[in-house]
C-alpha cells in the first residue's frame, strides 16, 4: 500500500482524507467536532481537526498511516461512552477515527466455535446475528452494547453481562487483528502464515493480551476473533435486600467463591432511589415516600447452564449463601427484566432528572471488599455536609468478576448544565423529561476534587481498573519493572507516540 505524505495544514489533511473515503464520511462541522470532543464527562483539552468513519480495513489502515506520517495524532472512538478521556484529543494536531462503520462479519464457524467480527460491530449486533446458531459469546456484552463496540469494548475491558462466569470482554479473545502506527497489519493468535482465523490463543506469548485493556494507545482494533458457547437453555434471576452494605458484600464474595453466577450487580440505597426515580419519571407517576426511602442495599443475579436441574441447584446455592448474610428475598423483576432487554439505553448516562452523572471504579481482592468500600464511605461522609448542601447525590453500584475480584464503583450525580454529549445523543422526547440546570461551577469542583480522593483511596489499595483511558492513575502506580516494558512495546509499535497519545499516562 503506497501512501503519499500529506500537507501538515489541516484543511489540506481534510482534503486528502475526503478523497480517500468520501467527503460525506469526514466530519468537520463546528457542532459534531465539539460532540467527538466531549466524553460523557469530560471536556477535551482540544477540538479534534476532523472526525473520519472508514468503512473498510483498507480504508483504516489508509487513514492511520496517512495521518501518522504528517505527525497527526490518531484518536480512535467505539461507542463514546467513555468517562475516562479515553478518545479526548491531548494535541490539537488530533484526528478521531469513528469505527462505527466497521461493522461486517467476517467469518462465522459454529463448528469450530469461533467468529471473527470487526471491531465496529455492537454486542447487540453482535448477540443478535449469532441467536439464531444457538451460540453466543461466554461474555456476551456490557449493558450499554446497543451501542458500545466490541473493540471499545476490548480496548477498556467491560464486565456484566457473563462476567462472573467468563471474565471480561478480553476473557473471549481468541486474536485481534490490529492496525499499527504505520499502517501494517498485525495478526495475534494462533492465526499465522496460513490466514486462517484464530481458533487458539495461547500460541507461544500471548500477543493478544498485549492490545487488551491498551486505551487504543498501541493500535486500532480492526478485526477479532472470539471464542463461542451454545447459548445456554436455562436461565434463571434472583434478588436480595440486605441491611448493610456489609453484609452485601460478603454474600456477594461467597458468591464469587461458589462460582454459581454468570453474572450480578448491587445497588446501595442511594442507586436504588435514583433508580425509583426515574421509572417514576418515565412514567409520569410520583415516587412514593417508601420506594425512596427503605434503605436497603439490592443484589441482583442471574444464573445459568445446560439443564433446568443444575440452574435450580445453582439457584438454591445462591438462597442460602444470601440468606446466611441477612439477606431477604424480593421479587426478581429487575434482573429478570434485564435479562429480557439486556441492552439499556444512554439515558443511563444522567440522573433521573437530568442531573450530571459520573461514575469512577475500583476493582479490589474479595478479602478487601468489606474494608474498600468502608473506605469509600468514609470520604464521602468527610464531604456530606458539602455534598448535602450542593444537592449532589453518591451512590454505590457493585459487581463481580470471575472467582477472585469484587468491583466497587461509586457513582455521583450534581445539577450541572448538559454537557453537549448529552444534548447529542438524547432525543427531544428524552430531554424533555430533563430539568435543565444551571452551570454550577463550584459542584463541578466538588465532583472533581471527591473523584480524587476516591482515585487516591483505591491506588493506595492496589485496585485495578477498566476503561483506564486517560483519567485513572495507571503510569502512577506500575513498578519501574512494568513501566519499562510498557514504554518499550509502545516505541516499538508507535515509535513517534502518534497512537492515542495520552492513553495509560503514555507520553506523545
Amino acid at each position: 500500500m503506497t501512501l503519499a505524505l500529506f500537507d501538515t495544514e489541516p484543511a489540506a489533511v481534510i482534503t486528502q482524507l475526503q478523497a480517500m473515503i468520501g467527503a460525506p464520511h469526514v466530519l468537520t462541522d463546528a457542532t459534531d467536532l465539539s460532540f467527538f470532543s466531549h466524553d460523557v464527562v469530560h471536556a477535551g483539552a482540544h477540538r479534534v481537526v476532523c472526525v473520519v468513519r472508514p468503512e473498510t480495513i483498507e480504508e483504516l489502515r489508509a487513514i492511520v498511516a496517512a495521518c501518522t506520517s504528517a505527525a497527526y495524532a490518531v484518536v480512535p472512538r467505539g461507542g463514546g461512552a467513555s468517562y475516562t478521556k479515553g478518545y479526548l484529543a491531548t494535541t490539537e494536531r488530533s484526528v478521531l477515527v469513528d469505527t462505527t462503520r466497521l461493522t461486517s462479519i467476517v467469518a462465522i464457524d459454529v463448528d469450530a466455535m469461533t467468529i471473527t467480527v470487526e471491531c465496529g460491530m455492537t454486542w447487540k449486533a453482535l448477540y443478535d446475528a449469532l441467536r439464531p446458531l444457538g451460540v453466543r459469546t461466554p461474555f456476551w456484552g456490557p449493558m450499554s452494547g446497543a451501542f458500545a463496540t466490541i473493540g471499545g469494548s476490548l480496548s477498556n475491558h467491560a464486565i456484566i453481562w457473563g462476567a462472573v462466569r467468563y471474565g471480561v470482554s478480553g476473557d473471549s479473545v481468541l486474536g485481534l487483528e490490529v492496525v499499527q502506527a504505520d499502517g501494517s497489519l498485525l495478526t495475534t493468535g494462533s492465526c499465522g502464515t496460513l490466514g486462517r482465523t484464530s481458533f487458539y490463543r495461547n500460541h507461544g506469548p500471548d500477543l493478544t493480551g498485549l492490545f487488551l485493556g491498551d486505551a487504543g494507545a498501541l493500535g486500532i482494533k480492526a478485526t477479532a476473533s472470539l471464542r463461542l458457547i451454545r447459548t445456554p437453555p436455562a436461565v434463571a434471576t434472583a434478588s436480595f435486600t440486605f441491611l448493610s452494605h456489609s453484609a452485601l458484600a460478603t454474600a456477594s464474595c461467597e458468591l464469587a467463591r461458589s462460582g454459581v453466577l454468570s453474572d450480578c450487580f448491587g445497588l446501595d440505597p442511594v442507586l436504588r432511589r435514583q433508580r425509583t426515580r426515574r421509572v417514576a419519571i418515565e412514567q409520569g407517576v410520583p415516587a412514593t415516600p417508601e420506594s425512596l426511602a427503605d434503605g436497603l442495599y439490592a443484589l441482583h443475579m442471574g444464573c445459568e447452564g445446560r439443564s433446568d436441574d443444575g440452574v435450580a441447584a445453582d439457584t438454591v446455592a445462591v438462597r442460602e449463601i444470601c440468606r446466611a448474610h441477612g439477606g431477604t428475598e424480593i421479587d426478581d423483576v429487575v434482573p429478570r427484566t434485564l435479562r429480557q432487554h439486556p441492552w439499556v439505553t444512554m439515558t443511563s448516562a444522567i440522573g433521573p432528572a437530568g442531573e450530571r452523572w459520573a461514575p469512577l471504579h475500583g476493582i479490589v481482592p474479595l478479602t478487601d471488599a468489606v474494608d474498600a468500600w468502608n473506605a469509600v464511605r468514609a470520604i464521602v461522609a468527610d464531604m456530606k455536609p458539602t455534598l448535602d448542601r450542593l444537592e449532589i447525590a453518591v451512590g454505590t453500584l457493585t459487581s463481580l468478576v470471575s472467582t477472585t475480584a469484587f468491583v466497587l464503583e461509586p457513582v455521583c450525580y450534581w445539577h450541572g448544565a448538559m454537557s453537549p454529549y448529552a444534548e447529542r445523543i438524547y432525543s427531544a422526547e428524552e430531554k424533555a423529561r430533563f430539568t435543565r440546570f444551571a452551570p454550577d461551577v463550584e459542584s463541578d469542583d466538588v465532583v472533581a476534587t471527591l473523584r480524587e480522593r476516591l482515585l487516591a483511596c483505591f491506588d493506595a489499595r492496589g485496585a485495578a481498573h477498566l476503561q483506564l483511558g486517560k483519567a485513572y492513575h495507571f503510569r502512577e502506580t506500575r513498578s519501574p519493572e512494568q513501566w519499562a516494558l510498557l514504554t518499550a512495546i509502545k516505541r516499538a509499535v508507535d515509535p513517534n507516540g502518534h497512537m492515542n497519545p495520552g492513553a495509560l499516562g503514555l507520553s506523545p
